[in-house]
């Protein structure tokens, strides 16, 4: 089977330096000028870009992007939205 199409995604957000509700929000306005064109890259950073440039504890990685998934997902299907994709990357 051939390749048909490739999605290439050049940014993931940092899930530390922005809340769960910030990000949804952010990707829901992007959604809503380019409807089903969104794909939500989030990623832990490093443990050296948070604590130093954040000042924040790089406490529990993989447990926070499940959290910020988890808690952004009713922000971003919402009955009247269109599609958004939420890709985690860990």
């Amino acid at each position: 089977m051939a390749t048909a199409t490739i999605d290439l995604g050049t940014v993931i957000v940092n899930i530390f330096s922005r809340s769960s509700a910030v990000l949804a929000m952010a990707a829901a306005t992007v959604n809503r000028i380019a409807p089903g064109r969104l794909t939500l890259g989030v990623g832990p950073s490093t443990p050296k870009a948070i604590e130093d440039l954040h000042g924040i504890a790089y406490d529990q990685p993989v447990r926070r992007i499940h959290e910020t998934a988890r808690s952004s997902t009713p922000i971003l299907v919402t009955p009247t939205a269109s599609p958004t994709t939420v890709t985690c990357y860990v």
